[in-house]
């Protein structure tokens, strides 16, 4: 399991989310159909985008590709499809990396600091898994600290690459 996944699963547990199968969710009419609306809503706004796509605004594309496999997750969370689910993740990980690295963004650095964040709330109800807050002891995260030291750490390189 990556680095990354540990951090989420350790405030998963933290808050009392615990990790199963699709195939243990109990299937909704009501939820299902949520989903599976929420689903086709994000590809058919995906699919009104691409004329706008036309005008090269990279932010049009990288919103575009979000949204189109946002909304493949969606369905196939909706189907209970766990190969689906499983590729939907991927590939909506893949255009947030993506997305970061067109932006030059430290997806990684901010990622670590949100989840230090998150590991300072606490539970409201120990009945209830959703509700969380802030609580006395949260810190926010520091992404300008973050991106700070990102561009700091570009422009060492560059120095480094004149003198190279």
């Amino acid at each position: 399991m990556s680095d990354s996944m540990c951090k989420v699963k350790e405030f998963m547990v933290k808050f009392g989310y615990v990790p199963g199968h699709l195939e243990d969710i109990p299937k909704g009419e009501v939820t299902e159909g949520m989903l599976r609306a929420m689903g086709k809503s994000l590809q058919i706004f995906a699919k009104e985008m691409e004329p706008w796509l036309r005008h090269c605004d990279v932010r049009l594309l990288r919103g575009h590709l979000m949204m189109e496999e946002l909304g493949e997750l969606l369905e196939a969370m909706a189907d209970l499809d766990e190969l689906g689910v499983l590729d939907g993740l991927a590939d909506l990980e893949y255009v947030t990396k993506g997305t970061a690295i067109q932006f030059d963004l430290p997806l990684d650095a901010a990622f670590d600091e949100v989840h230090r964040a998150n590991m300072t709330k606490e539970r409201v109800l120990e009945s209830d898994t959703r509700l969380r807050r802030k609580g006395m002891n949260w810190n926010p995260p520091d992404l300008i600290r973050v991106l700070d030291h990102h561009r700091q750490c570009q422009a060492d390189e560059s120095r480094q690459d004149k003198f190279a």
